[in-house]
């Protein structure tokens, strides 16, 4: 690392890694580093955004990331969390104690135990994993059967259970990883978390009429699947006290989850039902950046 080099290093799931991009400076990424250097033109510092996105990953994955790797290792001036969506929809496990794993790890690991039975187990669940049309066949058997070849125990752990009670153990999952998050940030090392805007049924008014079509499809599909998110958001803002209370110096969070719903151009924001595109990135980074700007040239 140079002298005068600024590592920020910003983290989520696939929505910050990018998706549906029109070039590389596209990224939420990208944008945020092209604001910062255009902000230093007349110094000597180069600032860097380094994309540590990845699919699929929540708050104890990125948590982990940080902690084990970025920190000991590749000396961030800054971290940023951009996150909630999945955290909102992936299922805690029965089990309390793998709650706060990703099910691809809870399910490779109990498969892995039971190899010494059954050799079957390990290589189902590693096609399963690393083979698309593999997993295309099993869903579609799934479909025509009605039965479970995935992760049979958790889905069915989690048709069971209220919608209230899995909100609410994702949410003490949420809370209990941004917590050790706070504790890991000092005074070298700030780290600002932000609760990442989606689609939900209470801003649904506020949708452009192409992110209205997207919704509507998904939802057909997938009935629960907004519910489930609102309602997870619902806890985080009711309780937005606790969250703010974790607030120092060097942690800051804030709640994003509003930022895209005062469309006043009626564009679209949204790729599907998850992803952004390049209108909300640019809302996104922009906010960021005017955060970073507070750190980075507080003179």
């Amino acid at each position: 690392k140079k002298k005068n080099e600024i590592r920020i290093f910003i983290l989520g799931g696939s929505t910050v890694q990018g998706r549906f991009l029109k070039d590389k400076f596209d990224p939420i990424s990208a944008r945020i580093e092209q604001k910062l250097n255009d902000k230093d033109k007349n110094d000597n510092k180069t600032f860097f955004v380094i994309n540590a996105g990845a699919p699929s990953f929540f708050s104890v994955q990125e948590l982990s990331l940080i902690q084990n790797r970025i920190i000991y290792a590749l000396k961030p001036d800054a971290i940023i969390v951009l996150n909630g969506t999945n955290d909102a929809t992936s299922i805690p496990s029965k089990d309390f104690y793998l709650s706060n794993s990703h099910r691809f790890q809870t399910s490779f690991q109990k498969n892995l135990n039971n190899q010494s039975k059954n050799f079957f187990y390990f290589i189902d669940d590693f096609l399963s994993r690393n083979l698309s049309t593999y997993f295309s066949l099993k869903k579609g058997v799934e479909k025509i059967l009605g039965i479970y070849l995935f992760d049979e125990e958790i889905r069915k752990y989690h048709a069971k259970i209220k919608n209230t009670s899995l909100s609410e153990k994702r949410e003490y999952r949420y809370y209990y990883n941004m917590r050790i998050l706070s504790k890991l940030a000092n005074e070298n090392i700030p780290i600002i978390a932000y609760l990442q805007p989606q689609m939900l049924p209470n801003n649904f008014d506020n949708l452009n009429d192409k992110d209205k079509i997207i919704y509507n499809k998904y939802d057909l599909s997938k009935p629960n699947y907004f519910k489930d998110k609102q309602e997870f958001y619902e806890r985080i803002l009711n309780n937005i006290k606790k969250y703010n209370n974790l607030n120092s110096e060097s942690f800051s969070f804030y709640d994003l989850s509003d930022i895209l719903s005062k469309n006043s151009k009626n564009e679209p924001f949204y790729s599907d039902r998850v992803h952004y595109n390049h209108n909300s990135r640019e809302i996104i980074s922009d906010r960021i950046f005017n955060d970073l700007q507070k750190i980075f040239f507080k003179n």
